[in-house]
């Protein structure tokens, strides 16, 4: 990643004729999650996420 920043920072890989342009701006906008839905989503994955886990892991445990 910081190669390719400084690569592209000193422009010595455009030819002559190619302009470099840089647009972008961050923002912070908050923290945490914008309802409780989104909220609820993303507890509700979580929860799977681990249930999978765990079943995966009680499957290895069990037929080895």
């Amino acid at each position: 990643m910081d190669w390719r920043r400084a690569h592209h920072e000193s422009a010595d890989h455009l030819e002559e004729h190619q302009v470099l342009a840089v647009v972008g701006e961050l923002v912070y906008t908050g923290t945490g999650w914008h309802t409780t839905g989104d909220a609820l989503l993303a507890n509700t994955a979580a929860a799977l996420a681990r249930e999978q886990r765990q079943t995966g892991r009680l499957e290895i445990a069990t037929n080895g």
